[in-house]
Parts: structure tokens; C-alpha cells; sequence
């Protein structure tokens, strides 16, 4: 089953000996002596270790790093721990760098983090699925907790719609909108996380997410798994906004899975070719949550990558 301490591995990028992406990805993994993958991070107490939402930045010397969250779980619901760990160049390994309060769970990096300077300054943007939390894009702000900032809506008393970064508040996520949509709080035309099924007209539910700046569409474009869909976690959305933090408004499906899982799509800007005309994004692939009794050989519980051509007409957008 394996050593549930985070596998990892290197490629080379195409440009640089790397395999075309629409041959492959030429890994190499980090192993052990016997020659199989070994943990990435090994904690102190007991429990299964995940990492997400990596990053890179500079230290307080100036020095590049590979910076994680980490999760130290029970199962696959109860967390035990959660902070940063940092990769170790020497030994390969990721240390720990802080431990963050357990209660103030969405005070973290997360999914697949985007760094993005307007106005506001240079933030690192978490989206999950939606770009709701934020920290700025140094080592002391992303390394304290409290730092931290969350987009909530409060409405004012003229009635009027507010958004605004809070760091004493939880971030306000698709569901809370609707629910304030159906309360009267909030006006359905400013809301941000709302996404219809441009086919349909139908409520389209987000599970995780990747966002990224495209240049070929001139939008910040967003590959999303979705919850409730035909299958249980293995239907896959493209939208698209002019803001990290959206309004996200309409979605296309661009992925259909037949009684499979497919979960946290992950795009690769890296990978992107004709100008960002060609993206290219994988996720999981797996029937341990679908109910499908037949796995399929050789490539159940691994890494699938999807081409999507952003120039083909059926990703046309409303105009509204």
C-alpha cells in the first residue's frame, strides 16, 4: 500500500531534455535502498503525511526555497497535526519548519498556489477550488499564521454587496454564498463563485481546483473537479475570469468519467505550448471512491494528463 510519507520525483522540463508532454513525463524517483519510492517527510509522531499547495520562495537570506503544508492525518478524515515544511537540499527530505493552531485550519497554503502582484501587493493565492485565501509573498508572512487573510462578504447597511480580506474571518466559499443568495443578503449579480453550466443553465458545484493566467485566452482559466456530478468526483469543468479571485460565472465540462474518480486536477504552466493555445493539466485517477467494482489495470490509483485546446470553439463562453 505504500509508506504514506509523501512520495516525490524530478523531470527534466521539455526545453531542457524533458519529454514532450504529449509523450509524457519522464520521472525519476526518490527511492530507498531496496530501490522503492521512499517518504519525502518522515514526522515524529505517528499518521499518514500529505503535502499540498508547494511553492517556492526567498528566505530570510535571500535563499530560494521549496516550501510545503503539510498534514499529518488519522484517516482520511481526522487531521492531527498541519504546518510548513521545507525541502532539506542536502538530505533530500523535507523538514519541519512550523507547526500551525490545528483549529485554524484555513490559515494555510493549499491546492495549487498562485502568486499574483496588483494594487493590493504580491500575494501567494490558495485556490480551494476558489482563490479565497491569501498570505503576502514573503518569508514572515507566509510563515505566521495570522497573517493569513480570508475573502468574506459582509453586506452593508444601504443593502449594498461588500467584499473585502479579513484575517479574523473564515473565507466566505460557494456554499455560504448561496446560502446568503437565498437568504437576501447577498444580490445574485454580485456574487463570485456562482458557476452555471453554460449548456445547461444548471448549478455547477466545485470539489478542488487549478487557476491560472492564460495568455492564448486572456483570462485567468480554472480546471475544476466537481461534487454531485454523473460520476462521483470524475466530472472536470474549465472556466474562466478576469480576476484570481474571479466572479467565476460559466463552465464548460471538458472531462466525463464513466463511474470513475478523477480528483485535484492540476494544470502545468510549464507544459503549456503555442502561446498557452495547448494546457495541459492531470489528476488522480481512481475507482476507490466511485463504486465501480472493476479497477482499470495498470492504471487505477495513478496520475492521468488531459490536453485541452483552448482555441476550440466549444469553449465558447456566454456573453453574459
Amino acid at each position: 500500500l505504500g509508506h504514506f510519507g509523501t512520495a516525490g520525483a524530478t523531470s527534466a522540463l521539455p526545453d531542457q531534455g524533458g519529454l514532450d508532454p504529449n509523450v509524457g513525463v519522464d520521472l525519476k524517483y526518490f527511492t530507498g535502498d531496496d530501490g522503492f519510492s521512499r517518504p519525502m517527510v518522515k514526522l515524529a509522531d505517528k499518521g499518514l503525511v500529505w503535502i499540498h499547495g508547494l511553492l517556492t520562495l526567498a528566505d530570510a537570506t535571500g535563499r530560494e526555497r521549496l516550501v510545503s503544508h503539510y498534514m499529518r492525518m488519522k484517516s482520511l478524515a481526522e487531521m492531527l497535526e498541519h504546518g510548513l515544511v521545507v525541502f532539506n537540499d542536502e538530505t533530500q527530505m523535507f523538514d519541519k519548519l512550523v507547526e500551525f493552531d490545528l483549529k485554524e485550519q484555513w490559515r494555510r497554503p493549499s491546492s495549487h498556489p498562485v502568486r499574483f502582484k496588483d494594487a493590493s501587493g504580491d500575494y501567494f493565492y490558495f485556490p480551494a477550488p476558489f482563490a479565497t485565501v491569501r498570505v503576502k509573498a514573503d518569508w514572515h508572512s507566509l510563515t505566521n499564521q495570522a497573517n493569513y487573510e480570508a475573502l468574506t462578504f459582509s453586506a452593508k447597511a444601504d443593502g449594498a454587496s461588500k467584499w473585502e480580506w479579513r484575517s479574523d474571518r473564515a473565507p466566505t466559499g460557494q456554499k455560504e454564498e448561496r446560502e446568503l443568495i437565498r437568504a437576501g443578503k447577498l444580490r445574485g449579480e454580485d456574487a463570485r463563485y456562482q458557476i452555471t453550466d453554460a449548456e445547461t443553465g444548471q448549478p455547477v458545484e466545485l470539489h478542488t481546483a487549478t487557476i491560472g493566467w492564460n495568455e492564448f485566452r486572456q483570462h485567468w482559466v480554472m480546471i475544476a473537479g466537481q461534487i454531485g456530478g454523473s460520476s462521483h468526483l470524475g466530472e472536470i469543468w474549465f472556466a474562466e475570469a478576469e480576476s484570481p479571485t474571479g466572479p467565476w460565472r460559466w463552465a464548460r465540462k471538458i472531462v466525463t468519467h464513466d463511474k470513475y474518480t478523477f480528483y485535484n486536477p492540476a494544470q502545468h504552466p510549464f507544459f503549456a505550448q503555442a502561446g498557452g493555445r495547448y494546457i495541459f493539466f492531470e489528476g488522480t485517477y481512481t475507482e476507490e471512491f466511485s463504486g465501480n467494482p472493476v479497477a482499470t489495470p495498470r492504471y487505477n490509483y495513478n496520475q492521468i494528463m488531459y490536453r485541452l485546446d483552448l482555441a476550440d470553439p466549444r469553449l465558447r463562453m456566454p456573453a453574459k
